[in-house]
């Protein structure tokens, strides 16, 4: 299967499964938000009762059956400003045998708003809205988590993917290694049979090649090592499927420069962002236990119109005539004892707000320190490049000069093997030193914050 390190990154995005399982929080931290938002959601209630009483009168005038039937409906509920509210319809239809009654049946209806509004504890919107807000900020906090995993799971498939094509040369390296085994000893054998080389040539000849063999091996076990791991985090199961790296390794480019990388990090680092966050819900949280340690005062009243006729359609038009009517207004005040709990839930607050102000500082030193490093392993790794080119030319230089004196009897066969073994490394180390350039580009993206693919 030939893959550019572009099919690598559709395929983690695709299939890879901690990604799964992690997009998942996003959408239970959301719920979160829409649970403490539901704490103001309204709510209708409707009632219907019918009652019936016999009892024994000590006069003729007082009744000795009744019987009530109510239906009522209520609309309640608590604003951001933490006002409880009630707003209640209320219907009665009355009959007894008592001879005081001068209605009998008689109906009422009562429609009444009854408001209770906290002044200290509990007062505001900022306090009532607290846990929505701090769940918002959780929830973003799971974004830029589950962002920060896929960039992570990008940027290791995406090494893994330079890894496994260093591999791969790696292989062809040893095989390369191999030939030129097979083919001095080829030379070795030739040259015994005029009298040029000695018999005993031939077994440091084939020793080499045992060597390579086993070099060789070596190799093939790293190779398949290496795909293996690629193929783990693209969820690949099938064992014949090979994979076959196809992009070519990024050219260098002219180095960043540190403050710029540094600024766009603490931009886009989702652990920077969230750390921010968590430090903002503290405060959150310090302000409402803050709060929450003052004494209980609300403020309460009713205000309602009550109508009574002996048929329940009159009744409701007295009602809405508004001439009877009633109301009630008062206070109460609840002075908490001690109040350990939120003393306590305060000063937690107030110590995790420091330590996610220390945590902002330490990921700024860290993104500092790491984008450093990596910024320096970019320029070191530019510089392996051309090393490693100029390596590889001379090393085939000498190899070729090498084996045209070994003909002529001019080199010996230990020169021979050992110019050819350092050819095979520096074809490796040059390959190597390409890849490596573009697992270092991918690791100052990732430290960024930002995708690496």
């Amino acid at each position: 299967m030939e893959l550019t390190v572009e099919d690598v990154a559709a395929m983690v995005l695709d299939k890879n499964l901690t990604l799964k399982t992690e997009s998942y929080k996003p959408g239970s931290a959301a719920s979160d938000v829409l649970i403490n938002e539901g704490a103001f959601d309204p709510s209708i209630s409707l009632g219907v009762t019918n009652s019936y009483t016999k009892e024994p009168s000590s006069t003729s005038y007082d009744s000795s059956q009744s019987s009530v039937s109510t239906y009522n409906s209520t609309l309640s509920g608590t604003l951001l400003t933490g006002t409880q509210y009630q707003l209640s319809f209320e219907n009665d239809r009355y009959w007894g045998d008592s001879a005081y009654l001068t209605f009998n049946p008689y109906y009422t209806s009562e429609v009444k708003l009854s408001i209770t509004q906290p002044v200290l504890k509990g007062f505001g919107t900022t306090v009532q809205s607290t846990n929505i807000n701090v769940y918002k900020n959780t929830f973003e906090i799971a974004k830029l988590t589950y962002d920060s995993t896929v960039n992570d799971k990008l940027a290791e498939a995406a090494k893994k993917y330079w890894d496994l094509a260093s591999a791969i040369s790696n292989v062809e390296a040893a095989k390369i290694g191999l030939n030129l085994a097979n083919d001095t000893c080829n030379i070795v054998k030739a040259k015994i049979e005029i009298g040029l080389s000695a018999p005993v040539d031939i077994y440091t000849a084939e020793a080499e090649i045992a060597r390579r063999e086993g070099n060789l091996l070596d190799a093939e076990k790293t190779l398949v090592d290496a795909e293996n791991a690629l193929k783990t985090l693209l969820n690949i199961n099938e064992k014949n499927v090979r994979l076959l790296p196809i992009s070519q390794p990024v050219k260098p480019v002219v180095p960043p420069e540190l403050d710029t990388i540094v600024e766009t990090a603490l931009k886009f680092r989702q652990d920077y962002r969230s750390a921010k966050l968590e430090k903002q819900n503290r405060e959150l949280l310090k302000h409402y236990y803050k709060n929450q340690m003052l004494p209980e005062v609300d403020l309460t009243g009713s205000y309602g119109y009550i109508g009574l006729s002996e048929n329940h359609g009159t009744a409701l038009d007295k009602m809405t005539q508004g001439n009877d009517f009633a109301w009630q207004i008062g206070v109460t005040v609840s002075l908490p004892i001690g109040n350990r709990k939120f003393k306590g839930y305060y000063k937690k607050a107030s110590y995790e707000k420091d330590q996610y102000e220390a945590k902002v500082l330490e990921i700024e030193q860290t993104t500092a320190a790491s984008l450093r490093d990596a910024l320096n392993a970019l320029i070191f790794a530019e510089k392996k490049i051309k090393t490693t080119e100029k390596t590889r030319l001379a090393a085939e230089k000498q190899l070729e000069a090498e084996e045209g004196k070994f003909k002529v009897g001019l080199a010996t066969l230990n020169d021979v093997l050992k110019f050819q073994s350092d050819y095979v490394t520096a074809i490796y180390q040059e390959k190597t030193a390409k890849n490596e350039y573009s697992k270092t580009l991918i690791e100052i993206k990732r430290l960024q914050g930002i995708a690496p693919v």
